[in-house]
């Protein structure tokens, strides 16, 4: 009984497909879409600095201020080992660390 309802739906879905036609596309269809998808690839970037030219000279902007701040960095560096030499010299001398003591 039940293998004959299903084999009835079935046989009802498919003669129902039996009707179906290919789906046609309005006159133009392809042309406009065309044309469509044409204007979106002319239309102007939202980003006004999306150009080559400023994406170059952004780059070399931040290149030279990398520039610039790993040379004071490294003169820092020079600097404050210089300093600190001299630092804890003064500092021993102040609180007269500068005699060794033998335990």
């Amino acid at each position: 009984m039940k293998s004959e309802d299903l084999h009835n739906n079935i046989e009802q879905s498919l003669s129902s497909l039996d009707g179906i036609k290919r789906a046609a596309a309005p006159d133009f269809f392809y042309t406009r879409l065309q044309a469509r998808m044409e204007k979106e690839l002319t239309t102007p970037a939202w980003i006004p600095f999306g150009k080559p030219v400023w994406l170059i000279a952004t780059l070399l902007v931040f290149l030279v201020l990398n520039t610039m701040m790993i040379k004071q960095s490294r003169l820092s560096k020079t600097n404050d080992s210089a300093n600190q030499g001299s630092s804890l010299q003064s500092f021993a001398a102040e609180y007269e660390l500068s005699s060794t003591v033998n335990y």
